[in-house]
């Protein structure tokens, strides 16, 4: 339970309330839950589908599914700035990106896949752009502050060789949604650094032109997070989903159904 000041701390950072956010978390949960039904729906039948219907079926929950990752990395850049402690909410996305790598791994007919990470590790990288994105505005202005001018220029290629390194790695690491994810959280950063709503949109343009034909779909995302966004929800009245128990389970949502549908692969099929 977050204390009084808490809370009025994140109502000033946060772009959405508490409750909302926690909606968000298990949106996002359970879109990537039909995401993945319909990638193991496939890999069963060798991409072969017996009929347009099936074909189709297949296309929807793929569709429905590109909702997840934009939501995840909305709720990623608004968690960096109430966290109170980030390096111990980095190292939990990194724990769980390794403790997720083998159920990952499995799901897709392999124990050990280097060709293939799964996404936590692209929010991981994520977070540590933002982090040192952070320390870079920080850095900045402290010389500001000592009367030292910094040409705007340099403010921006230090921004820039940030998001390209944290890109790269991706990209070398072969993450979930590789550079085109970390380009995502860095815009969805900056949008919210500098109040930019275009930033905000452009990131889902990004995510479009750059990853597969359904990630159109990932428009929904922007529709859904715009959609609580402009909820607002002062009530003090804790929900459901904020109890322990259930934050618990969305916190090992992601490695345990993994297991769950690699299990249900082998017993069915």
């Amino acid at each position: 339970m977050l204390s009084s000041e808490e809370k009025n701390k994140r109502k000033e950072v946060s772009a959405i309330s508490t409750q909302n956010y926690f909606k968000l978390k298990w949106i996002a949960l359970l879109t990537m839950l039909i995401d993945h039904i319909g990638v193991c729906s496939a890999e069963i039948c060798n991409n072969t589908f017996p009929n347009y219907e099936s074909y189709i079926t297949y296309c929807l929950l793929r569709c429905i599914g590109r909702i997840a990752f934009p939501v995840f990395c909305f709720q990623l850049v608004e968690s960096f700035y109430f966290t109170k402690d980030k390096k111990k909410h980095l190292l939990k996305i990194s724990g769980l990106a390794v403790v997720s790598e083998i159920p990952y791994n499995l799901l897709h007919g392999t124990v050990w896949n280097p060709e293939k990470q799964n996404v936590c590790f692209t929010l991981a990288l994520g977070f540590a752009c933002i982090w040192i994105s952070h320390l870079i505005t920080e850095k900045v202005n402290l010389v500001l502050s000592h009367g030292i001018h910094v040409n705007r220029i340099v403010k921006f290629l230090l921004q820039l060789l940030n998001v390209a390194v944290f890109a790269f790695l991706a990209f070398l690491l072969k993450t979930d949604y590789s550079f085109a994810g970390i380009l995502m959280i860095a815009l969805m950063n900056f949008s919210k650094k500098y109040d930019m709503n275009s930033l905000f949109l452009m990131s889902f343009v990004i995510l479009f032109l750059l990853s597969g034909k359904t990630a159109v779909c990932c428009f929904l995302a922007f529709a859904v997070i715009l959609h609580f966004r402009k909820q607002t929800d002062d009530t003090e009245k804790m929900s459901v989903l904020q109890k322990k128990p259930v934050r618990i389970i969305s916190s090992l949502f992601y490695p345990l159904h993994l297991l769950l549908l690699y299990l249900c692969r082998i017993i069915l099929f």
